[in-house]
Parts: structure tokens; sequence; C-alpha cells
């Protein structure tokens, strides 16, 4: 999970640049007392959040190294809910259902029982299972995402200081960035997922696969090698494009749609409200490919050590977990 007006806040901030009702208003920073004002790339100069980059960074703007580090506290609050959204995801497949049935286990039904059931069975403390990797995986992917839209924005979209810069190429640069940080970030994604799941399998009466984050990866490298810790890679890439998507236009649509046909003012409520909406936009487009992408991390290996079973069917292809989750909707 993430704060995504504080990971998107330079991109957003491009995009408040095209309405003549944001101009010169660079918004809330909460980073500009921390810093010292001055020369920086945009666009965190425009918002005053930033000097010119932090020595022996090669330039790196000191907001990009702030926005880096700040995601990793945050799945602390905000990491039972995704471990919650994990189990949801996995207790749906076809095998997991029948081997729940043949038990006489009660699956889970929706996020609270789910949660609960978790803190009661496996102990409250398991509710944070695998927010190591979390942490990691938001500074690869924030740290990765910001450089590479800076990158993408002023040297591949031409971005030229002083003009607006259009929707489209915003969206382009921002899906591009997000899709490539997360395809440097899937390892710990995977470790992630893995590790969520080890309380079920414990509670299965299945043995535990990891002691701990670098035995995860260490374990996973040595039986799949390097191309073991980039199982589920497109779909994960798939999602992020989908959520830095839905993240963008729908911040931008929706703050534009209240300050010109409501009473609000460029202030904290309509950016809250701008969030909120975007937050939901970016989860319905890419909860989907989200599921595909927990299912296959999450499968088992064969001796070995490649990834291939869901159920009783063989993922050869990233379209068939697709065609399966789509025929276990209707069929449901």
């Amino acid at each position: 999970m993430s704060f995504s007006y504080l990971c998107l806040e330079p991109l957003l901030t491009d995009l408040e640049e095209n309405s003549p009702f944001l101009q010169g208003s660079p918004g809330p920073c909460w980073v500009q007392p921390l810093l010292p004002a001055g020369a920086c790339p945009a666009p965190w100069a425009l918002a005053g959040c930033c000097g010119a980059g932090v020595p022996g960074t090669g330039g790196v703007p000191a907001a990009a190294l702030l926005f880096t580090c700040v995601p990793g506290p945050l799945p602390s609050v905000t990491f039972p809910l995704d471990l919650t959204k994990t189990r949801l995801q996995m207790q749906g497949e076809a095998a997991a259902r029948r081997a729940g049935a043949a038990a006489g286990a009660v699956p889970y039904r929706g996020m609270l029982r789910t949660a609960a059931g978790i803190a009661q069975e496996e102990g409250v403390r398991k509710l944070w299972q695998g927010a190591t990797p979390a942490v990691y995986r938001h500074i690869v992917y924030t740290g990765v995402r910001m450089v590479t839209y800076e990158h993408l924005r002023d040297s591949v979209l031409g971005r030229v200081e002083g003009e607006s810069f259009p929707l489209w190429k915003a969206v382009v640069g921002g899906m591009s960035a997000g899709a490539i940080g997360q395809f440097f970030a899937s390892p710990t994604d995977l470790v992630k997922v893995q590790m969520q799941m080890e309380g079920k399998r414990k509670l299965e009466g299945k043995p535990l696969r990891f002691r701990g984050v670098h035995h995860a990866f260490l374990k996973i490298l040595s039986e799949g090698g390097v191309r073991g810790l980039w199982a589920g890679w497109v779909p994960n890439v798939q999602r992020a494009a989908l959520v830095n998507m839905g993240d963008l236009t729908t911040y931008d649509s929706v703050k534009h749609f209240l300050l010109l046909n409501t009473t609000l003012v460029d202030n904290s409520v309509t950016h809250s409200i701008s969030s909120v909406c975007s937050g939901l936009v970016a989860a319905v487009l890419g909860t989907p490919a989200d599921v595909v992408k927990t299912r296959i991390m999450n499968q088992p290996r064969d001796k070995q050590g490649r990834y291939g079973h869901f159920g009783d069917r063989v993922f050869s292809s990233t379209l068939k977990p697709w065609v399966s989750l789509i025929s276990l909707g209707v069929k449901s």
C-alpha cells in the first residue's frame, strides 16, 4: 500500500501546470520547511521542495530521495490491509477452495472477517508478516519511478521549462516510469507475497518455506535462478502502468472539475477529494492484474524450481491465468 499523492507529487505538479486555475500555485508541500529553497530540476523547484541536489548523488534532487525514503515507514500502518488483500486474492483460487472444503475449513468472507481470522488463528503480529520486503519494494519502486519519470519527461518527452506540459505526455511518462520501477521491484514483491502466505501454509499443515527475508531471496535464487526472482513480472508491470494511469488522469480531472463546478478552492480539501477518487479508480483498474500477479507469484514449483501450477492448470503464459480468473468469476 502507498500514499498516492505523496509518491506522485512531482507528476501531479506537472499536470497542475496545464490548468489556468492552478498555474502559479504549486500546492501543498510538507517537505518545504525541511529543504532549502534553490535551483533544482522541475517540478520540485516549482513546488519549492528541494535545493540543487544531494551531494554525492550526481545531482539527484533532494525531494526525489525524500519521496523514495518516505514510503518506507508507511507500510507499518497500511500493511495489514495489503496482507488481507493477498489472502482474499488467494482464497478464491479453485485449488484453494477444494483444499479448504476437503479439510472442512470455512473460507474467509470479506476484508474485516479475513483480518480478524488472521489475528485470531495466527496471532496479531502475523498481520505484519512480509512487511520487510514491502519496505524494500517501496524504496526500489518509488526511487526508480521518480528518477525515470524525470528523465523521460525532460529528455524523451521534451518538456520545456516555463511551458505547459500536455496531459497525454504526463500520462505516458507516468505509466512508463511506473512500469519500469515495478519491473525492478518485482523480486521484492515476489518475496512479499510468498511470505504473506506462510501463515496460511502453517495452518494447513504444510512446511514453511522461509526462515526470513534474506533466506527467501537466497532460496528463490538457488531454486529458480535469476529468472525465478522475476516470476509474475508481466502482470506486475501491467498493474503498475494501470495504477499510474488511473492516479494521474483521475486526480487531474477530478481536481479541475471541483474547481470549475463547485465553490471549493485549491486547498487541502480539494487535494484530499481528488486523491481519494484517484486511488479508487487506480484500485479498480489495477486489481485484476494484481490478482493474477499474486497467484502466479504464489505458485508451487516443480523439482527443478520452475513455476507452473495453478490448481490443475499449467501457466505456460501470462494469458492463461487471466482466462482462468475470468472463467472462475463467470461460474461463481
